[in-house]
Order: structure tokens, then C-alpha cells, then sequence
């Protein structure tokens, strides 16, 4: 959970190059996202609102390829170029740009590269209105927007080939000092209000997408909290027959000058035993299944791979909570026994 969380939060504050993002409808928060695409000729009505300094049609495509579907990145590369800080593999940034820009070439992620055996400088065919248009990969880059992978092209390619001209935003950079919202308030005004512009800056974007993975990734605190009650009946069920068993064993520790009090914390002490022993072997188990899913699941369905990340401080808060939920358990059972009766328990065989 939190390799995948803080590995794809810390990729999206790398990524993310523009300051402000301009779209219709609603934000775009990838392929598909209910906004409405605007005209790739209002870029200049958008660079014309004081503090612009690059603005940057972007397009979003999945295309069938290889019996699944890509996610194509459409860029104004020439502006994008200027503004973006992408990190590239495999060639130079600055080469690997200026082939794209001119185009035929192209730029994948890594993990369409895992997935189907791509390598920078084979050429793969994408497909368009009326061809199958061939480009080379010229550089990689790490995404995590799409499972099956994504290229990264010219714009031009979504004009010339798929007769394309629309853009799902702009992306857009600020000069140094400018005011955001002043900039944000002349956007909407110059692009008029009928085509219901959305603009979000960066940090509502970044703030955006990781509340929404927080939200995604909390379910798995329910799962701790059934894990926790299961754990419970499991202690009471477990200690209760074992009272029930030792009974005479019990009434011998009281015959002999065991007090209430020290038969009630034998067994709770017995109880948190078991949670240190269900902690540790619990942790041990997570630990492995995690390493499992992020080295071996994952880049075998997805091609991703992440950094291993592990919760140091959740873990530890839930093993303890896991040993004091045991020694609470234990309770119930402690009190039954230290009940007793202690004659009927002597003369039980």
C-alpha cells in the first residue's frame, strides 16, 4: 500500500511541469475524463493572459495495439520541450526532443517496454485514420498512468494521421513571480465563459490526485480492522477452551496460594503472547507478500516497478495494536477462570 501510494505520488510531483491547467468541463485527470476537448487554436487566446510564458497542447489517445490498447500522449513539443523537466532514458533528452519534434519518432514508458520487449531504437506502428504510421523510440520514460503503456509523440501525429485537431488541455508555465490567479482570471476571460473553463493549478492537481489515492488506499484500513476483530473472537475462542480444559490445573495454582489476580494475568499474559507471536509471523508475511506483488506481480501484469517502501511506522503501530487487542481478549477467558469455584474444580479429573 505504501510503496504504491508514496512511489506514484512521488512520480506525479516529477512530472508535473506546468503551473496552471486548462480545460472544459471538468479537470483532466487523464484519458476519458468526462471534460470536453477545446479547439488546439485557443492556445494563443491562453498565451495571451499576462504571466504566460509557454502553453502546451496536450492530447490524450488510447489506440489499439498488439491486441490491447496504448495511452498516446499527443505534445506541442516545441513548447514542451521548453517546460517540461522529464526525466529520459536511453538517449539524450535534448536529441531524443528534437527527433520527436520532427517526427516519426517517438518516446514509450518503461513499462510498455517490460510488457512487449521494446527497445530504444525499434520501430513500432501505431495506427491511424488511414495507415499504420511507423515511429522509432528514441528515448523511455517512467509512467504510471496506463497499465498497458504509453507513447509519448508529436501533436502533428494526432493532426496529420488521425484527424485530430482537438487538445484535452493546456498546459501551462508561468514566468517566475507571475500571479497564478491573475493569470487564472484572464485564461477564463479571454477563452469566454461559454466554454465553461476549467483551470487548475498544479498544487490543486497534485493535492487533487493524492487525496484521491489516500481515499483508494484507506479500504485497506478496514481490512486491518476485520483482520483485528478476527483476531479477537479468535483469542477469546482459543483461550476459552484452553481455560475450560485447564480447569483443574487452575484450581490447583489457587490451591496452592495462586491469587485471583495473578490467575487473571497468567492467562492475559498468555493471550499477549499469542498477539506478539500473530505480529511477528504478520509482519514477516506482509513484508514477503509485498516484496512478491511490487517484484514480481506487478511488472509481470503492468510492467511497473516501484521502489520497495515499507511502512516502518504503520506496521509498528499495528503490531502493537495487534498484542493489546490479544491481551483485551484475553480478558474475558482470565475473569471466567479466576472464577472458579475452587472445590468443584479440585475434584474435576
Amino acid at each position: 500500500m505504501t510503496t504504491l501510494r508514496d512511489s506514484t505520488i512521488d512520480w506525479m510531483d516529477s512530472q508535473v511541469s506546468g503551473e496552471l491547467f486548462v480545460s472544459s468541463g471538468r479537470p483532466v485527470m487523464g484519458a476519458g475524463g468526462g471534460h470536453t476537448p477545446l479547439d488546439a487554436a485557443l492556445a494563443a487566446e491562453v498565451a495571451r493572459a499576462p504571466g504566460v510564458a509557454h502553453v502546451v497542447g496536450v492530447r490524450f489517445r488510447h489506440l489499439a495495439w498488439r491486441d490491447t490498447k496504448l495511452l498516446v500522449w499527443g505534445f506541442d513539443i516545441p513548447e514542451f520541450r521548453r517546460m517540461s523537466h522529464v526525466t529520459l532514458r536511453g538517449s539524450d533528452r535534448e536529441e531524443a526532443f528534437a527527433a520527436v519534434e520532427q517526427g516519426g519518432a517517438c518516446i514509450v514508458s518503461e513499462n510498455l517496454m517490460r510488457l512487449f520487449g521494446v527497445a530504444v531504437g525499434d520501430v513500432i506502428e501505431l495506427p491511424g485514420a488511414r495507415r499504420n504510421v511507423p515511429f522509432k523510440v528514441v528515448a523511455s520514460f517512467v509512467d504510471y498512468s496506463w497499465p498497458r503503456g504509453a507513447v509519448a509523440v508529436s501533436r502533428t501525429f494526432m493532426v496529420d494521421e488521425l484527424d485530430d485537431p482537438l487538445v484535452d488541455e493546456f498546459s501551462v508555465k508561468l514566468v517566475p513571480g507571475a500571479d497564478a490567479d491573475a493569470a487564472t482570471r484572464a485564461i477564463v476571460a479571454n477563452l469566454g465563459p461559454e466554454r465553461d473553463v476549467v483551470v487548475m493549478s498544479a498544487r490543486q492537481l497534485q493535492d487533487a490526485v493524492r487525496s484521491l489515492l489516500t481515499s483508494f488506499f484507506s479500504l485497506s484500513y478496514a481490512q486491518i480492522a476485520a483482520a483485528l476483530s478476527v483476531a479477537f473472537l479468535g483469542v477469546v475462542n482459543a483461550l476459552w477452551i484452553a481455560v475450560v480444559l485447564r480447569r483443574r490445573e487452575l484450581g490447583l495454582l489457587r490451591a496452592v496460594g495462586a491469587t485471583r489476580r495473578q490467575v487473571t494475568a497468567s492467562i492475559v499474559l498468555e493471550a499477549a503472547g499469542l498477539g506478539v507471536i500473530g505480529a511477528v509471523c504478520g509482519l514477516a508475511g506482509g513484508a514477503l507478500v509485498e516484496w512478491i506483488a511490487i517484484s514480481r506481480v506487478l511488472p509481470a501484469d503492468t510492467g511497473w516497478t516501484f521502489p520497495m517502501r515499507f511502512p516502518w511506522g504503520v506496521a509498528l503501530a499495528t503490531a502493537v495494536l495487534g498484542v493489546v487487542t490479544s491481551a483485551v481478549a484475553g480478558l474475558v477467558p482470565a475473569r471466567a477462570a479466576s472464577r472458579f469455584a475452587l472445590r468443584e474444580a479440585l475434584s474435576e479429573e
